[in-house]
Protein backbone atom coordinates (compact mmCIF):
# COMPACT_ATOMS: atom_id res chain seq x y z
CA UNK A 1 0.00 0.00 0.00
CA UNK A 2 1.03 3.21 -0.89
CA UNK A 3 1.26 6.89 0.93
CA UNK A 4 -0.95 7.76 -1.99
CA UNK A 5 -4.23 4.92 -1.06
CA UNK A 6 -3.70 6.60 2.41
CA UNK A 7 -3.76 10.26 1.75
CA UNK A 8 -6.17 10.22 -0.73
CA UNK A 9 -9.23 8.67 1.10
CA UNK A 10 -8.55 11.21 3.85
CA UNK A 11 -8.55 14.03 2.40
CA UNK A 12 -11.65 13.06 0.15
CA UNK A 13 -13.46 11.90 3.32
CA UNK A 14 -12.62 15.16 5.56
CA UNK A 15 -13.52 17.31 2.52
CA UNK A 16 -17.41 15.19 2.41
CA UNK A 17 -17.31 15.52 6.08
CA UNK A 18 -16.99 19.08 5.63
CA UNK A 19 -19.56 19.73 2.76
CA UNK A 20 -22.24 18.47 4.86
CA UNK A 21 -21.43 20.14 8.01
CA UNK A 22 -21.30 23.29 5.83
CA UNK A 23 -24.50 22.27 3.98
CA UNK A 24 -26.29 21.45 7.62
CA UNK A 25 -25.28 24.72 8.68
CA UNK A 26 -26.89 26.91 5.96
CA UNK A 27 -30.09 24.62 5.78
CA UNK A 28 -30.34 25.45 9.69
CA UNK A 29 -29.23 28.98 9.76
CA UNK A 30 -32.59 30.85 10.00
CA UNK A 31 -30.96 34.49 9.61
CA UNK A 32 -31.16 34.75 6.08
CA UNK A 33 -27.29 35.80 6.10
CA UNK A 34 -24.48 32.90 5.28
CA UNK A 35 -22.36 32.65 8.52
CA UNK A 36 -18.53 32.86 8.69
CA UNK A 37 -18.47 28.85 9.53
CA UNK A 38 -20.45 27.90 6.62
CA UNK A 39 -17.80 29.74 4.37
CA UNK A 40 -14.82 28.73 6.34
CA UNK A 41 -15.91 25.01 6.27
CA UNK A 42 -16.90 25.47 2.28
CA UNK A 43 -13.45 26.54 1.41
CA UNK A 44 -11.50 24.48 3.51
CA UNK A 45 -13.56 21.31 1.90
CA UNK A 46 -12.70 22.62 -1.45
CA UNK A 47 -8.95 22.83 -0.28
CA UNK A 48 -8.97 19.43 0.91
CA UNK A 49 -10.77 18.31 -1.96
CA UNK A 50 -7.76 19.82 -4.25
CA UNK A 51 -5.24 18.00 -2.31
CA UNK A 52 -7.07 14.75 -2.49
CA UNK A 53 -7.00 15.46 -6.50
CA UNK A 54 -3.67 16.25 -6.41
CA UNK A 55 -2.74 13.37 -4.61
CA UNK A 56 -4.66 10.79 -6.91
CA UNK A 57 -2.94 12.49 -10.17
CA UNK A 58 0.50 12.50 -9.13
CA UNK A 59 2.32 10.07 -7.30
CA UNK A 60 3.44 11.28 -4.19
CA UNK A 61 7.14 10.31 -2.84
CA UNK A 62 7.58 8.66 0.45
CA UNK A 63 9.87 12.33 1.53
CA UNK A 64 6.46 14.05 0.88
CA UNK A 65 3.90 12.18 2.56
CA UNK A 66 4.17 13.58 6.09
CA UNK A 67 3.83 17.40 4.89
CA UNK A 68 1.22 16.81 2.60
CA UNK A 69 -0.60 15.21 5.58
CA UNK A 70 0.56 18.05 7.91
CA UNK A 71 -1.12 20.51 5.03
CA UNK A 72 -4.42 18.28 5.70
CA UNK A 73 -4.33 18.38 9.21
CA UNK A 74 -3.93 22.78 8.97
CA UNK A 75 -6.62 22.61 6.41
CA UNK A 76 -8.88 20.96 9.57
CA UNK A 77 -7.40 22.88 12.41
CA UNK A 78 -8.02 26.21 10.35
CA UNK A 79 -11.71 24.91 10.17
CA UNK A 80 -11.41 24.03 13.82
CA UNK A 81 -10.54 27.47 15.02
CA UNK A 82 -12.53 29.77 12.24
CA UNK A 83 -14.35 31.38 12.75
CA UNK A 84 -12.73 33.00 15.86
CA UNK A 85 -16.05 34.20 17.75
CA UNK A 86 -16.94 31.02 18.25
CA UNK A 87 -13.97 30.76 20.41
CA UNK A 88 -15.46 32.82 23.16
CA UNK A 89 -17.36 29.83 24.98
CA UNK A 90 -14.66 27.20 25.70
CA UNK A 91 -16.52 24.13 25.09
CA UNK A 92 -16.72 24.75 21.64
CA UNK A 93 -12.71 24.25 21.27
CA UNK A 94 -13.78 20.39 21.32
CA UNK A 95 -13.36 20.30 17.38
CA UNK A 96 -9.70 20.83 18.09
CA UNK A 97 -9.33 17.98 20.59
CA UNK A 98 -11.07 15.99 17.73
CA UNK A 99 -7.63 17.20 15.02
CA UNK A 100 -5.43 16.53 17.49
CA UNK A 101 -6.62 12.81 18.12
CA UNK A 102 -6.81 12.33 14.59
CA UNK A 103 -3.22 13.60 13.80
CA UNK A 104 -2.17 11.04 15.95
CA UNK A 105 -4.19 7.83 13.76
CA UNK A 106 -1.91 9.04 10.79
CA UNK A 107 1.36 10.31 11.63
CA UNK A 108 4.13 7.50 12.68
CA UNK A 109 6.91 10.67 13.15
CA UNK A 110 7.25 12.09 16.56
CA UNK A 111 8.88 14.78 15.24
CA UNK A 112 6.00 15.64 12.83
CA UNK A 113 3.00 15.07 15.54
CA UNK A 114 4.48 16.92 18.52
CA UNK A 115 5.52 19.88 16.07
CA UNK A 116 1.69 19.77 14.74
CA UNK A 117 0.80 19.37 18.38
CA UNK A 118 2.08 22.45 19.48
CA UNK A 119 0.69 24.62 16.22
CA UNK A 120 -2.79 23.45 17.48
CA UNK A 121 -2.27 24.06 21.12
CA UNK A 122 -1.03 27.80 20.38
CA UNK A 123 -3.51 28.19 17.88
CA UNK A 124 -6.15 27.29 20.38
CA UNK A 125 -4.04 29.07 23.26
CA UNK A 126 -3.97 32.60 20.86
CA UNK A 127 -7.49 32.26 19.97
CA UNK A 128 -8.66 31.41 23.30
CA UNK A 129 -7.59 31.91 26.38
CA UNK A 130 -5.35 35.15 24.87
CA UNK A 131 -8.31 36.91 23.17
CA UNK A 132 -10.74 35.89 25.44
CA UNK A 133 -9.35 36.06 29.57
CA UNK A 134 -12.49 36.96 31.11
CA UNK A 135 -13.54 33.64 30.29
CA UNK A 136 -13.26 30.64 32.29
CA UNK A 137 -10.78 28.42 30.32
CA UNK A 138 -9.90 25.42 33.23
CA UNK A 139 -12.99 22.61 31.88
CA UNK A 140 -11.05 23.64 28.33
CA UNK A 141 -7.90 23.68 29.36
CA UNK A 142 -8.14 19.97 30.93
CA UNK A 143 -9.92 19.09 27.92
CA UNK A 144 -7.25 19.98 25.41
CA UNK A 145 -4.49 17.92 28.25
CA UNK A 146 -6.65 14.55 27.64
CA UNK A 147 -6.40 14.85 23.95
CA UNK A 148 -3.29 15.58 23.74
CA UNK A 149 -2.58 12.38 26.10
CA UNK A 150 -4.71 10.53 24.13
CA UNK A 151 -2.91 11.20 21.46
CA UNK A 152 0.04 10.22 22.43
CA UNK A 153 -0.93 7.17 23.83
CA UNK A 154 -2.60 6.21 20.37
CA UNK A 155 0.71 6.96 18.60
CA UNK A 156 2.92 4.81 20.67
CA UNK A 157 0.34 2.14 20.12
CA UNK A 158 0.69 2.37 16.25
CA UNK A 159 4.24 2.70 16.12
CA UNK A 160 4.71 -0.21 18.40
CA UNK A 161 2.73 -2.20 16.34
CA UNK A 162 4.05 -1.31 12.81
CA UNK A 163 7.08 -2.07 14.61
CA UNK A 164 6.13 -5.67 15.56
CA UNK A 165 4.75 -5.67 12.20
CA UNK A 166 8.48 -4.88 10.29
CA UNK A 167 10.03 -6.97 12.53
CA UNK A 168 7.65 -10.12 12.11
CA UNK A 169 8.14 -9.29 8.10
CA UNK A 170 11.70 -9.40 8.68
CA UNK A 171 11.96 -13.01 10.47
CA UNK A 172 9.23 -14.20 7.12
CA UNK A 173 12.00 -12.99 4.47
CA UNK A 174 14.93 -14.58 6.14
CA UNK A 175 12.94 -17.81 6.78
CA UNK A 176 12.02 -17.46 2.97
CA UNK A 177 15.64 -17.43 2.02
CA UNK A 178 16.27 -19.98 4.48
CA UNK A 179 13.78 -21.99 2.68
CA UNK A 180 14.78 -21.27 -0.75
CA UNK A 181 18.35 -22.17 0.44
CA UNK A 182 17.40 -25.33 1.48
CA UNK A 183 15.88 -26.13 -1.42
CA UNK A 184 18.32 -25.41 -3.67
CA UNK A 185 20.77 -28.01 -2.00
CA UNK A 186 18.26 -30.82 -1.96
CA UNK A 187 17.68 -29.98 -5.26
CA UNK A 188 21.39 -29.56 -6.51
CA UNK A 189 21.61 -33.26 -4.36
CA UNK A 190 18.99 -34.73 -6.22
CA UNK A 191 19.97 -34.41 -9.37
CA UNK A 192 23.77 -35.48 -8.73
CA UNK A 193 22.27 -38.62 -7.21
CA UNK A 194 20.08 -38.80 -10.18
CA UNK A 195 23.53 -38.52 -12.35
CA UNK A 196 25.35 -41.17 -10.13
CA UNK A 197 21.98 -43.38 -10.60
CA UNK A 198 21.69 -43.26 -14.44
CA UNK A 199 24.86 -43.63 -15.28
CA UNK A 200 25.70 -46.64 -12.92
CA UNK A 201 26.11 -50.08 -14.31
CA UNK A 202 24.73 -51.55 -11.27
CA UNK A 203 20.46 -51.99 -11.50
CA UNK A 204 19.14 -49.90 -9.25
CA UNK A 205 15.17 -49.37 -8.18
CA UNK A 206 13.59 -48.10 -5.72
CA UNK A 207 10.11 -49.02 -3.70
CA UNK A 208 7.58 -47.81 -1.01
CA UNK A 209 6.64 -49.58 1.63
CA UNK A 210 3.94 -51.33 -0.26
CA UNK A 211 6.60 -52.94 -2.58
CA UNK A 212 5.56 -51.14 -5.98
CA UNK A 213 8.62 -49.79 -7.89
CA UNK A 214 8.43 -46.36 -8.14
CA UNK A 215 12.00 -45.53 -9.92
CA UNK A 216 13.95 -48.14 -12.02
CA UNK A 217 17.64 -47.21 -13.23
CA UNK A 218 18.49 -47.41 -17.10
CA UNK A 219 21.36 -50.15 -16.57
CA UNK A 220 18.29 -52.76 -16.02
CA UNK A 221 17.46 -52.82 -20.02
CA UNK A 222 21.66 -53.86 -20.17
CA UNK A 223 21.54 -56.23 -17.36
CA UNK A 224 18.16 -57.96 -17.20
CA UNK A 225 17.31 -57.57 -20.65
CA UNK A 226 14.42 -55.63 -20.15
CA UNK A 227 13.39 -51.53 -19.83
CA UNK A 228 12.79 -49.86 -16.50
CA UNK A 229 9.32 -48.72 -17.79
CA UNK A 230 8.12 -52.26 -17.70
CA UNK A 231 8.50 -52.51 -13.86
CA UNK A 232 7.86 -48.88 -12.78
CA UNK A 233 4.69 -48.96 -10.67
CA UNK A 234 4.43 -52.54 -10.52
CA UNK A 235 4.17 -54.17 -7.42
CA UNK A 236 7.96 -56.38 -6.52
CA UNK A 237 6.53 -58.77 -4.51
CA UNK A 238 3.87 -60.28 -7.18
CA UNK A 239 5.81 -59.24 -10.32
CA UNK A 240 7.57 -62.21 -12.12
CA UNK A 241 8.76 -60.53 -14.73
CA UNK A 242 11.59 -59.31 -12.83
CA UNK A 243 12.30 -62.45 -11.06
CA UNK A 244 12.54 -64.40 -14.88
CA UNK A 245 14.71 -61.50 -15.73
CA UNK A 246 17.62 -61.87 -12.75
CA UNK A 247 17.25 -65.67 -13.21
CA UNK A 248 17.98 -64.98 -16.80
CA UNK A 249 20.67 -62.50 -15.72
CA UNK A 250 22.35 -65.14 -13.00
CA UNK A 251 22.60 -68.09 -15.65
CA UNK A 252 24.10 -65.71 -18.21
CA UNK A 253 26.97 -64.79 -15.61
CA UNK A 254 27.53 -68.49 -14.65
CA UNK A 255 27.58 -69.24 -18.20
Amino acid sequence: MSWCDILRPVSLALAGVMALLATSNALLNRDGQVPKAVISELGCAAALFLIGLAVSRWKVAPQWAHPIAALIFCVALIDALYPTEVLRDPMQTWNVCLVIIGAACFFLSLNWLMLLLGIALAGWAWLGPLSHPSVSWIPAAYMQFTSMSLAIIVFNARRGGYRRIGRMRLQDEVRKRELAGATQVIRESEQRFRVLVENSSDAIALLDRAGVVTYASPSKRHVLGFSPEAITGKNRCSSSTEDTAIRRGENLAKS
